[in-house]
């Protein structure tokens, strides 16, 4: 007897035919959620925006170049580093030595032999002993004779109303606000050098104080930045109390700004920017809230776009073939940018050197679209849409084809947040904004943030001028 096939009418065979059918579609799903987590797993600094603090210890750093075969360290041969002399005027004190008998047969020298010409000169730095400089003022009262009642003396300008100076104020807030320290820690350190008895509350008190002197700082840097010419613009998360707020860092090549901001959208980037104009340009990621700006004055980071093209060439994805061949325009987009940048290449040769890699990168991102799965098919999309911010490097004067600059600086406030757990209160964020604000510009200008922190601590005591956060360009 024969058994009845799926089309004969059977009722079991039909039932069984439908559990095939859905057994066959949990499969196909678990297969998709599958290679959907092994491409997450696989996921690094080096193909995604993770920062490369969350890349496990056990995974090799991705190296696309190939090894040079020679050791780690300074090869033979390369010039020297060596610390320099310093003036005479900057020495302190003085030594002469000279020999007493000869290294060569052992006969003693007398002490009148004259000295042959030149020598060598060994300085050696050490720190004084430190001991903090203590100044009383006693107020005074006096009974008014026709009132018959008290008044006390007031301090001088320049003396603080706290028991800290200006010095003392700004090496507080350079370790905790320069270097990165907890309280708790610049507090051992003092105490251990200068044997201050300082309490916690006194240093956050001391951080107040140094984020109202910075305020004028924090408005130039505003302003320098909203009138800038080119800005490069990053964000990442923040920590404060139970809510996560978004760390802003906007920069150019001399000013940096960072705000601590609730939202990560368009209405926050715009009241950072400030007011749009024809002659701005901004470079950064492919994130959302910029694209309200059009795309000739929206410059794509190719730092980003080659992270996820190597994503693109790690998956699983049947055309992963193409994320390999866009890594290759991407070097020679960074190749033609780097001979502009040496002078091998004008501005006229840079548009013409780029001009094969755009016929190719677009033959890439086609095939992509046509023929690529949702995600891949929508990442290409989204880079076709805005092809032409790719490109804005290449045609407007002073822009770079990456947002590095930014990137690197917004470390600072990544190190900060793990290392502080961010910040706990309105207080915290704009000492932490200001803090971050004027180190990263006074690091763009190779200026000391110890001497800033005092003149504009002096400056809020009334006893001196507050410096400019941004001094003139050089003559060229």
């Amino acid at each position: 007897m024969e058994e009845p096939s799926a089309g004969s009418g059977c009722p079991n065979c039909a039932v069984l035919q439908a559990v095939v059918d859905e057994l066959r579609q949990q499969v196909e799903t678990l297969a998709t959620e599958v290679r959907d987590l092994r491409e997450r797993l696989n996921r690094n600094s080096s193909n995604s925006s993770r920062p490369p603090s969350t890349d496990p210890p056990w995974q090799p750093k991705p190296n696309r170049n190939k090894p040079s075969g020679k050791k780690r360290g300074g090869q033979p041969g390369h010039p020297g580093h060596r610390r320099g002399h310093l003036p005479p005027d900057r020495v302190d004190a003085r030594y002469e030595y000279f020999p007493e008998c000869c290294s060569h047969c052992a006969r003693s020298l007398p002490e009148d032999l004259p000295a042959e010409e030149g020598a060598w000169t060994h300085q050696v730095w050490e720190l004084p002993e430190v001991r903090p400089f203590v100044t009383e003022h006693v107020r005074r009262a006096c009974r008014c004779p026709a009132c018959g009642k008290r008044t006390w003396a007031k301090l001088p300008p320049g003396v603080p109303e706290s028991g800290t100076g200006p010095r003392f104020q700004a090496a507080v807030s350079l370790l905790t606000g320069y270097g990165q320290m907890s309280r708790r820690k610049v507090q051992g350190c003092l105490t251990s050098w200068f044997t201050v008895p300082l309490a916690l509350g006194t240093i956050s008190k001391i951080e107040r104080r140094t984020a109202a002197a910075l305020a004028p700082a924090m408005q130039e840097v505003t302003a320098a930045i909203q009138a800038a010419p080119v800005v490069y613009s990053d964000e990442t998360r923040w920590r404060e109390g139970a809510t996560k707020p978004w760390l802003w860092a906007l920069s150019t090549a001399q000013a940096c700004l960072f705000r601590l901001m609730d939202h990560r959208d368009r209405e926050t980037f715009q009241a950072l920017f400030g007011p749009d104009r024809d002659d701005r340009v901004l470079v950064s990621d492919r994130y959302s809230a910029y694209f309200s700006l059009p795309a000739e004055r929206h410059g794509f980071c190719w730092a980003h776009l080659d992270r996820d093209f190597l994503a693109v060439a790690e998956s699983n994805d049947p055309l992963a073939f193409l994320g390999r061949y866009a890594l290759d325009e991407v070097d020679a987009v960074f190749a033609q940018w780097h001979a502009f940048r040496a002078g091998a290449l004008n501005r006229a040769g840079l548009q013409a050197a780029v001009r094969p890699v755009q016929a190719r990168l677009r033959t890439w991102i086609t095939w992509g679209i046509a023929a690529g799965g949702k995600k891949l098919s929508g990442f290409f999309k989204q880079v076709e849409k805005h092809w032409e911010s790719l490109w804005v490097f290449a045609t407007t004067e002073g822009v770079a084809p990456t947002n590095n600059q930014s990137e690197r600086l917004l470390r600072e406030g990544v190190r900060w947040r793990k290392t502080s757990y961010g910040t706990q209160s309105a207080a915290g964020r704009q000492y932490a904004e200001r803090m971050l604000t004027v180190t990263g510009t006074l690091r763009l200008q190779k200026r000391s943030v110890y001497d800033f922190l005092v003149e504009a601590g002096q400056a809020a005591l009334g006893c001196g001028v507050m410096p400019r956060m941004l001094l003139p360009l050089p003559e060229p």
